[in-house]
């Protein structure tokens, strides 16, 4: 009896441990889906700061080494510096379309938007010479009204150059951002470089950690260039 007793508990303990093992791994499987859920959008983000802060590190140093070995100035004028670079034409090539595109709108509404006929010579363009030639001879003559036969395909173009448009916005936020994550690595350089050495001494071995992180900035250093 007592040996069926003792097998009895044995197995409800066993039971029991199960399944608080599996509802604690559920709860960490949960857990770990929901942060990757949250850092997901700054993954790549994050790699292209990797690699902008690899590329442009021997200037970074040569920066730093001018303002007298100060690391975090250097990383802020760094990133204000290229900011600007790629922040000010971009809204100046901005303003300019918006510009257009309004102007386009007014005169089109105002019935003043005109089209310069088509030279003969578009005709004789390989395969599309003579459709092109037509289009674009209909809405010399009368844009309203080919713009209202050729309803359908002003939508999909209008569609395309907006899809267009908003993925450059896009690609430039991101880009703005791995620009301002490369000056905060840049910032702290050589804390980084040591993390990253003591991550891949982990994921291989002492001897080989170092070598292939500086084996991967090498590799950057020479595409970048």
């Amino acid at each position: 009896m007592k040996k069926q007793e003792n097998a009895s508990m044995t197995n409800s303990e066993f039971t029991r441990n199960t399944i608080e093992a599996a509802i604690r791994l559920g709860l960490l499987l949960l857990i770990v889906t929901w942060c990757f859920t949250i850092i997901k959008p700054f993954i790549m983000v994050t790699v292209w700061g990797v690699i902008i802060a690899v590329a442009v590190y021997p200037a970074f140093n040569w920066l730093k080494t001018a303002l007298s070995g100060n690391d975090k100035l250097a990383a802020t004028l760094y990133t204000l510096i290229t900011l600007a670079v790629l922040i000010t034409p971009t809204v100046m090539i901005s303003d300019s379309l918006i510009d257009t595109s309004n102007n386009l709108t007014q005169r089109y509404e105002e019935g003043s938007l005109t089209i310069p006929p088509p030279k003969d010579s578009v005709r004789d363009w390989p395969l599309i010479g003579e459709q092109v030639y037509s289009v674009w001879h209909d809405a010399s003559a009368n844009l309203e009204t080919t713009l209202k036969q050729y309803k359908t395909e002003v939508k999909k173009v209008s569609k395309t150059i907006v899809g267009l448009a908003t993925s450059a916005g896009s690609t430039i936020v991101q880009f703005v951002v791995s620009i301002i994550i490369s000056g905060v690595f840049l910032a702290y350089a050589k804390p980084s470089y040591d993390m990253t050495v003591k991550i891949m001494s982990r994921l291989t071995s002492p001897d080989s950690g170092r070598n292939y992180v500086d084996l991967a900035g090498q590799t950057i250093h020479s595409v970048a260039v």
